[in-house]
C-alpha cells in the first residue's frame, strides 16, 4: 500500500529574496536568458560562486556590508591588561662557551699523574683479574706517551713484572723491556721445545727471577734444575711438580742452597736431599709443602726438625709420604730428638704416611696450639 504524501499549503511568508522589488528568478530561467557564461552578460548584481570561491570573499549584499560580530560595538567597557615584555635570551659569544666547555671537559690527558696512578692500582687490583701476577700493564703502557711514563715511573708501586708462560718469545721480551722481575710459570699446559729453551733463557738471570712455577718431566725437570745453580735473592715462591711417576731427587747445588727471600716452597714428586742447603737458608719461609715423597727418600725426623726450627715465621707444614708395598715399622729408624724442639709460628700441619713418623714427629717437637691437624695413614684418617 502506497503512501500518499498531503498536499502542502501555500506559505504566506513572503520569499526572501535578494533582488527587491522583483520576484526571485530561478537559475533555469537565468541561464536560459543568458546563454553565455562570460561574467559581463550576467546581470551587474549577480555574481558566480567561482567567482567568489577565486576572490576569497563573500560577496557584497545590496544592502551593505554586514559587520561581524567582531567588528560590533560592545556596550561593555572594556580594558586591555598590560603586555608584560620579556627580553630575549642572549647567547654567549663563541669565544666564551668554547671556553666553559673546555673548562668542563675532563680527558684523561687532564689528570695529574698520582691520580693515573691510583686509577692503574685500583686497575690492577680488580678482584675479577684471574691472577695479579700477569695482569696487562703493558696494554695501558701503549695508550699513549703520558701514560707509558707514568707506568714506566711508578714500577714499584704498580708490581710490574715481566710474565713468561707458553708460546711467549723470552729472549725477545728480555731484550726489549726494562730490567723488571720475572715471573716463570709454566702449568697446566703442553711443554713445547721452545718453551724448555724459554724457561732456560729466564733462568740465565737469577738476579731478577721472583716466581718459580714448573710442570714437567724428569728430562725437563733435570735440565731447568741443573740451569738453576745460581743464587737467586728476589725468589720468594718456588713450585716445582714432577709429571712422572717416579720421584726426582733436587742435587744439592740447586739455587746454591741460597734463597733468603723465599716464603712459599711446593714440592710435587720432587725431593730435597736429606741435609740439603736450601732448607737451612730459607728464614723467611712461611708455607712448606712436601708432596709425593717416597718412602725411602724420606728425611729423618731429626734432621727434619732441625731444618724447621731455622724458619720462625713457618705457620704451614704439609708432608706426604708415598706408600710402600711391604710396611715396617719405622720406629726402629728414626733418631728420637733428645729436647723438643720448638717451632713458635705453626698453626697448620697435614701428614700423609706412616702414623709412627708422625707420632715421633710430635713427640719430639714443641710448638703453640695446632688450629689445624689433618693426618692420613694410608688407610685411615684421623
Amino acid at each position: 500500500m502506497r503512501h500518499h504524501r498531503p498536499p502542502q499549503r501555500p506559505s504566506h511568508r513572503p520569499p526572501s529574496s535578494p533582488f527587491p522589488g522583483r520576484p526571485r528568478p530561478r537559475v533555469q530561467d537565468i541561464f536560459a536568458h543568458y546563454p553565455s557564461d562570460h561574467p559581463s552578460s550576467f546581470p551587474k548584481d549577480f555574481i558566480q560562486l567561482k567567482d567568489v570561491k577565486a576572490l576569497g570573499e563573500r560577496p557584497t549584499p545590496p544592502g551593505g556590508p554586514i559587520p561581524s560580530r567582531l567588528e560590533q560595538p560592545v556596550a561593555r567597557e572594556h580594558t586591555r591588561s598590560p603586555t608584560l615584555l620579556v627580553p630575549e635570551p642572549t647567547l654567549p659569544s663563541r669565544s666564551l662557551a668554547e671556553e666553559v666547555r673546555e673548562r668542563s671537559r675532563t680527558t684523561a690527558d687532564s689528570l695529574p699523574e698520582d691520580v693515573l696512578v691510583e686509577l692503574f692500582d685500583l686497575y690492577r687490583e680488580e678482584p675479577f683479574s684471574r691472577r695479579r701476577d700477569n695482569w696487562d700493564w703493558h696494554k695501558i703502557a701503549h695508550v699513549c706517551r703520558k701514560w707509558r711514563e707514568v707506568v714506566l715511573a711508578s714500577a714499584l708501586r704498580l708490581d710490574l713484572q715481566l710474565y713468561c708462560t707458553y708460546r711467549i718469545p723470552v729472549d725477545k721480551m728480555l731484550s726489549h723491556s726494562p730490567a723488571f722481575p720475572i715471573v716463570i710459570e709454566y702449568v697446566y699446559g703442553r711443554m713445547l721445545p721452545q718453551d724448555k729453551d724459554s724457561i732456560l733463557s729466564a733462568l740465565q738471570q737469577p738476579h731478577r727471577v721472583r716466581k718459580i712455577n714448573i710442570s714437567a718431566h724428569d728430562p725437563t725437570m733435570h735440565a731447568i734444575v741443573m740451569a738453576a745453580c745460581d743464587s737467586f735473592p728476589l725468589l720468594d715462591s718456588l713450585e716445582l711438580r714432577s709429571s712422572s711417576q717416579n720421584t726426582f731427587v733436587v742435587p744439592g747445588t740447586f739455587l746454591r742452597g741460597d734463597a733468603p727471600q723465599l716464603r712459599y716452597i711446593r714440592l710435587d714428586g720432587v725431593a730435597l736431599p736429606a741435609r740439603s742447603p736450601l732448607l737451612a737458608s730459607t728464614r723467611s719461609l712461611v708455607e712448606l709443602h712436601l708432596e709425593r715423597i717416597p718412602t725411602e727418600a724420606r728425611t729423618p725426623v731429626d734432621v727434619l726438625l732441625s731444618a724447621l726450627h731455622r724458619m720462625p715465621q713457618l705457620g704451614y707444614f704439609s708432608i706426604h709420604f708415598l706408600a710402600t708395598p711391604t710396611r715396617s715399622p719405622a720406629t726402629g729408624s728414626l733418631v728420637h730428638a733428645e729436647a723438643p724442639v720448638v717451632l713458635p709460628a705453626l698453626e697448620r700441619l697435614r701428614f700423609r704416611g706412616d702414623s709412627a713418623y708422625l707420632e715421633e714427629f710430635l713427640e719430639s717437637s714443641h710448638s703453640q696450639p695446632i688450629l689445624s691437624l689433618s693426618a692420613c695413614n694410608h688407610g685411615w684418617n684421623w
